[in-house]
């Protein structure tokens, strides 16, 4: 994947970073962006925020409904590819026995990437499929506040697996 992390401290907090060709990625959309990053030549993610920086999930799920109707598999095909592939690059990331995504801290990023995990639970490979994202999303998963959110939001189903 090309990334590291680093921190700098500054009196009593660490500032978590994550450097690709030497340029810091801070902002926890671009990191999830490059991790999901689609080229612009499958499909349309049109009228939904997160597309613009998941847009292989999008293809994924309204594939039928973005585009050409005929071209649905295909696009959902390729859209398969890329998540897993990213799935992928994020196991290979955890290798060095980080906690979290930008290191020992959870961060935004962190929340992000269960979000996205939660949405692969129906595809053919589903994000815990790899083994260290699995031990991610098992840590995650027992973190009180996301346990709350997805209490509020009825979808305890896929927290509590």
């Amino acid at each position: 994947m090309g990334a590291t992390t680093s921190g700098a401290t500054g009196g009593a907090s660490r500032l978590q970073a994550m450097t690709r060709n030497n340029s810091t990625i801070a902002d926890a959309w671009i990191f999830i962006g490059h991790l999901f990053a689609a080229p612009a030549d499958v499909g349309v993610a049109r009228g939904f925020p997160i597309a613009r920086r998941a847009p292989a999930y999008r293809n994924w799920f309204y594939a039928d409904q973005d585009g050409d109707p005929a071209s649905a598999e295909a696009i959902r095909e390729r859209a398969r590819v890329q998540v897993e592939a990213a799935w992928h690059r994020l196991d290979d990331q955890l290798a060095d026995g980080r906690t979290f995504l930008l290191g020992d801290r959870k961060t935004a990023a962190d929340h992000l990437a269960t979000m996205l995990a939660r949405w692969s639970r129906n595809m053919p490979r589903p994000a815990p499929s790899w083994s260290r994202v699995g031990a991610y999303v098992d840590r995650m998963r027992r973190d009180p506040g996301l346990r709350e959110v997805h209490r509020r939001e009825g979808l305890t189903d896929w927290i509590d697996e």
